[in-house]
Protein backbone atom coordinates (compact mmCIF):
# COMPACT_ATOMS: atom_id res chain seq x y z
CA UNK A 1 0.00 0.00 0.00
CA UNK A 2 2.10 3.10 -1.26
CA UNK A 3 1.19 6.13 1.41
CA UNK A 4 0.06 9.26 -0.76
CA UNK A 5 1.12 13.11 0.08
CA UNK A 6 -2.51 13.77 1.48
CA UNK A 7 -2.53 11.06 4.36
CA UNK A 8 1.56 11.95 4.87
CA UNK A 9 0.49 15.66 6.02
CA UNK A 10 -2.42 14.28 7.97
CA UNK A 11 -0.31 11.72 9.69
CA UNK A 12 2.82 14.75 9.97
CA UNK A 13 -0.05 16.87 12.00
CA UNK A 14 -1.14 14.10 14.09
CA UNK A 15 2.04 13.69 14.90
CA UNK A 16 2.83 16.61 16.08
CA UNK A 17 -0.32 16.88 17.72
CA UNK A 18 -0.51 13.61 20.17
CA UNK A 19 3.28 14.24 20.41
CA UNK A 20 2.04 17.40 22.55
CA UNK A 21 -0.71 16.21 24.03
CA UNK A 22 1.72 13.43 25.46
CA UNK A 23 4.25 15.85 27.06
CA UNK A 24 1.62 17.64 28.70
CA UNK A 25 -0.68 14.88 30.00
CA UNK A 26 2.13 12.29 30.06
CA UNK A 27 0.31 9.75 27.91
CA UNK A 28 -2.52 9.11 25.85
CA UNK A 29 -1.18 10.64 22.91
CA UNK A 30 0.09 7.62 21.47
CA UNK A 31 -3.16 6.02 20.98
CA UNK A 32 -4.79 8.98 19.06
CA UNK A 33 -1.40 8.87 16.85
CA UNK A 34 -2.48 5.24 16.45
CA UNK A 35 -5.45 5.42 15.82
CA UNK A 36 -4.93 8.04 13.28
CA UNK A 37 -2.14 5.94 11.58
CA UNK A 38 -4.60 2.55 11.15
CA UNK A 39 -6.82 5.13 8.80
CA UNK A 40 -4.30 4.64 6.10
CA UNK A 41 -1.97 1.75 7.26
CA UNK A 42 -2.77 -2.13 6.65
CA UNK A 43 -2.86 -3.79 10.28
CA UNK A 44 0.39 -5.94 9.52
CA UNK A 45 2.64 -3.12 8.73
CA UNK A 46 1.16 -0.80 11.70
CA UNK A 47 2.49 -2.17 14.75
CA UNK A 48 6.01 -1.66 13.30
CA UNK A 49 5.85 1.19 11.98
CA UNK A 50 3.74 2.79 14.91
CA UNK A 51 7.02 1.80 16.89
CA UNK A 52 9.36 3.44 14.58
CA UNK A 53 7.46 6.85 14.42
CA UNK A 54 6.99 7.06 18.62
CA UNK A 55 10.76 5.72 19.74
CA UNK A 56 11.35 9.48 17.99
CA UNK A 57 9.03 11.38 20.09
CA UNK A 58 9.89 8.80 23.63
CA UNK A 59 13.67 9.76 22.69
CA UNK A 60 13.25 13.46 22.98
CA UNK A 61 10.91 13.04 26.16
CA UNK A 62 13.90 10.82 27.67
CA UNK A 63 16.80 13.31 26.85
CA UNK A 64 14.46 15.97 28.33
CA UNK A 65 13.70 14.55 31.63
CA UNK A 66 16.60 12.99 31.79
CA UNK A 67 17.32 13.81 35.22
CA UNK A 68 14.10 12.76 36.74
CA UNK A 69 14.27 8.73 35.72
CA UNK A 70 13.89 5.86 38.00
CA UNK A 71 16.05 3.31 36.64
CA UNK A 72 15.39 1.01 39.26
CA UNK A 73 11.74 0.42 38.69
CA UNK A 74 12.73 0.35 35.12
CA UNK A 75 14.61 -2.42 35.41
CA UNK A 76 11.74 -4.47 36.95
CA UNK A 77 9.58 -3.69 34.20
CA UNK A 78 12.29 -4.54 31.27
CA UNK A 79 12.73 -7.58 33.22
CA UNK A 80 9.26 -8.86 32.56
CA UNK A 81 8.42 -7.10 29.54
CA UNK A 82 11.28 -9.30 27.29
CA UNK A 83 9.91 -12.66 27.68
CA UNK A 84 6.11 -11.54 27.13
CA UNK A 85 7.00 -9.34 24.24
CA UNK A 86 8.10 -12.12 22.69
CA UNK A 87 5.46 -13.93 23.40
CA UNK A 88 3.54 -11.24 22.14
CA UNK A 89 5.51 -11.22 18.45
CA UNK A 90 4.50 -15.24 18.19
CA UNK A 91 0.58 -13.86 18.63
CA UNK A 92 1.19 -10.82 15.80
CA UNK A 93 2.49 -13.04 13.17
CA UNK A 94 -1.12 -15.26 13.67
CA UNK A 95 -3.27 -11.38 14.03
CA UNK A 96 -1.91 -10.86 11.05
CA UNK A 97 -4.12 -12.70 9.22
CA UNK A 98 -6.88 -12.74 12.27
CA UNK A 99 -7.19 -8.93 12.01
CA UNK A 100 -11.17 -9.77 12.90
CA UNK A 101 -9.78 -10.54 16.85
CA UNK A 102 -8.97 -6.76 16.83
CA UNK A 103 -11.85 -5.30 18.49
CA UNK A 104 -12.30 -7.49 20.86
CA UNK A 105 -9.31 -7.21 22.42
CA UNK A 106 -9.79 -3.61 22.17
CA UNK A 107 -13.49 -3.65 24.05
CA UNK A 108 -11.76 -5.39 26.64
CA UNK A 109 -8.98 -2.92 26.85
CA UNK A 110 -11.40 0.03 27.14
CA UNK A 111 -13.14 -2.07 29.89
CA UNK A 112 -10.03 -2.36 32.02
CA UNK A 113 -8.84 1.59 31.27
CA UNK A 114 -12.54 2.37 32.74
CA UNK A 115 -12.04 0.34 35.81
CA UNK A 116 -9.42 2.18 36.57
CA UNK A 117 -10.10 5.56 35.67
CA UNK A 118 -13.04 5.18 38.62
CA UNK A 119 -11.75 3.08 41.51
CA UNK A 120 -7.83 3.49 40.43
CA UNK A 121 -7.58 6.19 42.54
CA UNK A 122 -8.57 4.52 45.70
CA UNK A 123 -5.47 2.38 45.21
CA UNK A 124 -2.77 3.02 47.70
CA UNK A 125 0.77 0.93 46.43
CA UNK A 126 3.25 0.44 49.68
CA UNK A 127 6.32 0.42 48.66
CA UNK A 128 7.28 -3.14 48.73
CA UNK A 129 4.46 -3.06 45.80
CA UNK A 130 6.45 -1.49 43.55
CA UNK A 131 8.34 -5.15 42.45
CA UNK A 132 4.86 -5.66 41.83
CA UNK A 133 3.75 -3.26 40.13
CA UNK A 134 6.20 -3.31 37.71
CA UNK A 135 6.69 -6.91 36.72
CA UNK A 136 2.89 -6.24 35.96
CA UNK A 137 3.10 -3.63 34.48
CA UNK A 138 6.01 -5.13 32.20
CA UNK A 139 3.87 -8.30 31.39
CA UNK A 140 1.21 -6.55 30.15
CA UNK A 141 3.17 -3.98 28.22
CA UNK A 142 5.02 -6.24 26.76
CA UNK A 143 2.49 -8.66 25.40
CA UNK A 144 0.44 -5.80 24.72
CA UNK A 145 2.86 -3.83 23.17
CA UNK A 146 3.18 -6.35 20.29
CA UNK A 147 -0.42 -7.07 19.60
CA UNK A 148 -2.69 -4.12 20.13
CA UNK A 149 0.11 -1.75 19.26
CA UNK A 150 -0.56 1.26 21.85
CA UNK A 151 0.26 -0.12 25.15
CA UNK A 152 -0.01 3.57 26.75
CA UNK A 153 -3.23 2.55 28.64
CA UNK A 154 -1.98 -0.54 29.60
CA UNK A 155 1.45 0.32 31.07
CA UNK A 156 -0.08 3.79 32.50
CA UNK A 157 -1.59 2.49 35.87
CA UNK A 158 1.13 1.01 37.07
CA UNK A 159 3.46 3.73 36.88
CA UNK A 160 0.44 6.11 38.35
CA UNK A 161 0.61 3.93 41.26
CA UNK A 162 3.91 4.23 42.27
CA UNK A 163 2.72 8.22 43.25
CA UNK A 164 5.54 9.96 41.09
CA UNK A 165 5.61 13.52 41.02
CA UNK A 166 5.51 15.41 37.47
CA UNK A 167 8.58 15.47 36.43
CA UNK A 168 9.95 12.19 38.10
CA UNK A 169 6.68 10.38 36.31
CA UNK A 170 7.63 11.91 32.90
CA UNK A 171 11.31 11.30 32.68
CA UNK A 172 10.50 7.24 33.99
CA UNK A 173 7.59 6.91 32.06
CA UNK A 174 9.36 8.35 28.71
CA UNK A 175 12.13 5.77 29.09
CA UNK A 176 8.94 2.88 29.63
CA UNK A 177 7.13 4.35 26.10
CA UNK A 178 10.54 4.08 24.86
CA UNK A 179 11.03 0.79 25.44
CA UNK A 180 7.58 -0.55 24.40
CA UNK A 181 8.34 1.65 21.06
CA UNK A 182 11.95 0.46 19.78
CA UNK A 183 11.14 -2.91 20.84
CA UNK A 184 8.59 -3.13 17.64
CA UNK A 185 11.79 -1.71 15.46
CA UNK A 186 12.72 -5.97 14.60
CA UNK A 187 9.32 -6.36 13.33
CA UNK A 188 9.93 -4.72 10.09
CA UNK A 189 11.80 -7.41 8.84
CA UNK A 190 9.52 -10.02 9.53
CA UNK A 191 7.32 -7.87 6.71
CA UNK A 192 9.88 -6.28 5.24
CA UNK A 193 8.70 -7.80 1.55
CA UNK A 194 5.46 -5.77 2.39
CA UNK A 195 7.03 -2.12 2.63
CA UNK A 196 7.20 0.00 -0.14
CA UNK A 197 10.01 3.53 -0.26
CA UNK A 198 6.72 5.68 0.74
CA UNK A 199 6.59 4.08 4.51
CA UNK A 200 10.47 5.07 4.59
CA UNK A 201 9.32 8.35 4.43
CA UNK A 202 6.43 8.17 6.36
CA UNK A 203 8.72 7.17 9.15
CA UNK A 204 11.02 9.89 8.96
CA UNK A 205 8.02 12.89 8.36
CA UNK A 206 6.76 11.57 11.98
CA UNK A 207 9.84 11.21 13.02
CA UNK A 208 10.10 14.82 12.64
CA UNK A 209 6.53 15.71 13.57
CA UNK A 210 6.95 13.77 17.07
CA UNK A 211 10.11 15.73 17.92
CA UNK A 212 8.35 18.89 17.08
CA UNK A 213 5.43 18.13 19.03
CA UNK A 214 7.21 16.91 21.97
CA UNK A 215 9.10 19.89 22.21
CA UNK A 216 5.93 22.25 21.91
CA UNK A 217 4.80 19.85 24.34
CA UNK A 218 7.16 20.94 26.81
CA UNK A 219 6.17 24.19 26.85
CA UNK A 220 2.87 23.82 27.91
CA UNK A 221 4.44 21.45 30.31
CA UNK A 222 6.12 23.93 32.31
CA UNK A 223 3.07 25.91 32.64
CA UNK A 224 0.73 22.90 33.85
CA UNK A 225 0.29 22.34 37.99
CA UNK A 226 0.48 19.05 39.46
CA UNK A 227 -3.52 19.15 40.12
CA UNK A 228 -3.72 19.37 36.42
CA UNK A 229 -1.51 17.31 35.25
CA UNK A 230 -3.68 14.30 37.15
CA UNK A 231 -6.76 14.90 35.78
CA UNK A 232 -5.37 15.29 32.59
CA UNK A 233 -3.61 12.26 32.46
CA UNK A 234 -7.54 10.42 33.78
CA UNK A 235 -9.16 12.53 31.73
CA UNK A 236 -7.06 11.08 28.31
CA UNK A 237 -7.46 7.74 29.52
CA UNK A 238 -11.39 7.48 29.78
CA UNK A 239 -11.44 9.00 26.25
CA UNK A 240 -8.95 6.12 25.27
CA UNK A 241 -11.51 4.41 26.64
CA UNK A 242 -14.48 6.05 25.27
CA UNK A 243 -12.91 5.58 21.06
CA UNK A 244 -11.46 2.33 22.05
CA UNK A 245 -14.49 0.49 23.00
CA UNK A 246 -16.70 2.82 21.02
CA UNK A 247 -15.45 3.26 17.45
CA UNK A 248 -12.33 0.58 17.36
CA UNK A 249 -14.57 -2.31 18.74
CA UNK A 250 -17.77 -2.12 18.75
CA UNK A 251 -18.43 0.28 15.69
CA UNK A 252 -15.93 -2.05 13.77
CA UNK A 253 -17.69 -5.47 14.86
CA UNK A 254 -21.11 -3.89 13.85
CA UNK A 255 -19.55 -2.57 10.22
CA UNK A 256 -17.88 -5.71 9.58
CA UNK A 257 -21.64 -7.49 10.42
CA UNK A 258 -23.02 -5.32 8.10
CA UNK A 259 -20.16 -6.16 5.17
CA UNK A 260 -20.40 -10.24 5.55
CA UNK A 261 -24.45 -9.51 5.28
CA UNK A 262 -24.15 -7.56 2.44
CA UNK A 263 -22.01 -10.17 0.43
CA UNK A 264 -24.19 -13.28 1.94
CA UNK A 265 -27.22 -11.16 0.68
CA UNK A 266 -25.20 -10.47 -3.06
CA UNK A 267 -24.23 -14.31 -3.35
CA UNK A 268 -27.77 -15.14 -2.55
CA UNK A 269 -29.01 -13.27 -5.35
CA UNK A 270 -26.51 -14.49 -7.99
CA UNK A 271 -27.60 -17.87 -6.74
CA UNK A 272 -31.04 -17.43 -7.55
CA UNK A 273 -30.52 -15.83 -10.98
Amino acid sequence: MVVGFAEVAFLFSAAIITMALTVVAGMGGGVMLFAAMAIVIDYALLIPLFGAVQSGGATARVWMFREHIHYRVLGLFLLAYIPCAALGVFVWIQLISLAEWQPYIKMALAVYIVLFVFFGRSLRVPPSGAKRLMLSGGALAGFGSMTVGAVAPVMAPFFIALRLDKKDFSGTWAVASFIASASKLPLLYLVWDRLEVSHGGLIFVLFAGSFIGAYVGKIFFDRTSENFFRRAAFAFLFLIACKLFVWDGAHALMTGNADVAAMSAAAGQRGGE
